[in-house]
C-alpha cells in the first residue's frame, strides 16, 4: 500500500470518529419543543413558547419583527388566540402546562 493511501486510510477513520462524537453531543443536547404558538391575550405581538426537556425549562420567545401586529380580523384583542403545535412531538402535559403558565402572566 502506497503512503498516500495510508494517509487516505486514517483520514476516513477519524472522520468516523469524529463524526460519531458529534451524534453523540447531538443526542445529549436539551431538546427544544415548540408546544404553543400564537397572539395571548392584550397583545399584539406574537408568542411562541417552547419546552426544554433535559433540563425542564421554559421559554416565552416574543416575536415582535414582524412590520404587521395581531389582524384586527382575528377578534377583540382580550381574546387569547393561542395555538397547541400538534406537529412537535409535545405531551398532553407538556400543552397543559404552558396553557397554565400563559394563565399565571394573565395571557388568557
Amino acid at each position: 500500500m502506497a503512503d498516500w493511501q495510508i494517509q487516505i486510510i486514517i483520514l476516513a477513520g477519524a472522520s468516523l470518529v469524529a463524526g460519531f462524537i458529534l451524534l453523540k453531543k447531538h443526542k445529549d443536547r436539551d431538546q427544544k419543543v415548540e408546544v404553543l404558538y400564537g397572539y395571548p391575550a392584550n397583545s399584539t405581538t406574537w408568542l411562541t413558547i417552547y419546552h426544554y426537556r433535559k433540563s425542564g425549562r421554559w421559554v416565552f420567545e416574543w416575536d415582535d419583527l414582524f412590520a404587521e401586529k395581531r389582524p384586527k380580523s382575528w377578534g377583540d384583542i382580550s381574546e387569547c388566540m393561542m395555538f397547541e403545535e400538534r406537529k412537535s412531538g409535545a405531551t398532553r402535559e407538556e400543552f397543559n402546562e404552558a396553557w397554565a403558565r400563559l394563565s399565571e402572566r394573565g395571557y388568557l
